[in-house]
């Protein structure tokens, strides 16, 4: 006698593939209250685990100052649902990646000219030619490329110190005030570039990493 199993092949395929797509993970998230930023911890595939990881951390957020206090929970996802959060993870970061771009060459001659009406600044300051308190040295940067818009020094003869500042073209700026260098100490160009390009590449980093 001949029996045919097809259609019963066709409905364990079918409740192997349910039991698959409804598999549940587990995923710990945490609000860390300082930086205000919220932040995977781990997934778990068993819920008496990720339960358990979550008591421990609350047990330790106790010990924080209450105004500051890190929170954590649990929340059941999917692998359909974790992928599809992964890829829009990446896309926003490849995004982010793009807006904060620019061109390293472009900043290095931007910044040397910079330096270089720096120090002459600096020079007739210390022959006594500077009749403003306060000098604006400005490079504008048209390229829509780079992220940012504009570098900029302002120097305080009085005070003997600077501003420096770099303009995003989000809007959003970064100043770097006070005494920027020993200004009495300079002797050339050549110092000027190498703080000047450090602080305006740390200053991108910050604000790109700000962002993330």
């Amino acid at each position: 006698m001949f029996f045919d199993i097809s259609f019963y092949l066709c409905d364990f395929e079918k409740t192997i593939n349910t039991i698959v797509v409804e598999k549940k993970y587990y995923e710990l998230w945490g609000y860390e209250a300082f930086q205000r930023e919220t932040f995977l911890v781990s997934t778990y595939e068993n819920k008496e685990e990720a339960e358990a990881v979550l008591a421990a951390a609350n047990a330790e957020a106790l010990r924080q100052d209450i105004f500051l206090r890190d929170k954590y929970w649990i929340v059941e996802s999917t692998i359909e649902e974790i992928n599809e959060r992964e890829l829009r993870e990446q896309k926003r970061l490849e995004q982010l990646e793009k807006e904060w771009d620019y061109s390293e060459e472009r900043l290095k001659d931007y910044v040397s000219r910079l330096s270089e009406r720096f120090m002459e600044i600096i020079e007739r300051d210390r022959q006594s030619l500077l009749s403003e308190e306060i000098t604006i040295l400005k490079e504008t940067n048209p390229h829509k490329d780079d992220c940012y818009a504009f570098l900029q020094i302002n120097y305080n003869k009085n005070r003997k110190s600077t501003h420096v500042i770099i303009e995003f073209k989000n809007g959003s700026g970064i100043k770097f005030s006070g005494k920027f260098m020993e200004i009495d100490k300079i002797k050339s160009s050549i110092e000027i570039y190498s703080e000047l390009i450090e602080t305006f590449e740390n200053c991108i980093l910050k604000e790109k990493n700000r962002e993330k």
